[in-house]
């Protein structure tokens, strides 16, 4: 599902076979945010994006949890992993909201935010997880984060 040319058959897959959990499994959510630290810190110091992804695959093959909490778990992953992708995107762009008319004009570190964008809003918008309670799980001001996410929504698709 990471994989490095998302593709919208691929993702529709996932939705499709992803069992949800009504409005959202906040369990789920959390140890999901929780395990993806461990992808973190070799993206930061390497920027290896391969690596990055292949490690956000591990997580979702690896979920032992309740089918039906996945998309949560889904959502925890992707929205830490989009976190730390979007703040690596912002420090080689140098704009936390750049022009971007098409994926192709983007920096390769936000395609990669955007890819990863493209799994966890979908994820957490099926599961009905607020907006807010992201922000809660990330210690983050919703002020601060809903103008990037509306940011990384309005996005071109190709």
């Amino acid at each position: 599902m990471w994989t490095r040319s998302a593709t919208p058959i691929a993702l529709s897959l996932f939705c499709l076979f992803a069992a949800p959990a009504w409005a959202g499994d906040a369990n789920a959510l959390a140890q999901g945010f929780k395990d993806e630290e461990a992808c973190n810190e070799p993206y930061a110091k390497t920027g290896d994006a391969k690596a990055f992804l292949n490690c956000l695959n591990a997580l979702d093959t690896g979920y032992k949890g309740k089918a039906a909490a996945k998309q949560s778990y889904i959502a925890g992953v992707g929205f830490n992993a989009w976190s730390l992708a979007n703040y690596v995107a912002s420090g080689v762009d140098k704009d936390l909201f750049p022009d971007i008319t098409s994926r192709a004009k983007a920096s390769k570190e936000r395609r990669l935010a955007m890819q990863v964008f493209d799994v966890f809003r979908p994820a957490q918008k099926a599961e009905k997880i607020d907006d807010a309670q992201l922000a809660k799980l990330a210690g983050a001001d919703l002020t601060g984060l809903k103008p990037v996410l509306d940011y990384y929504d309005g996005l071109p698709k190709k």
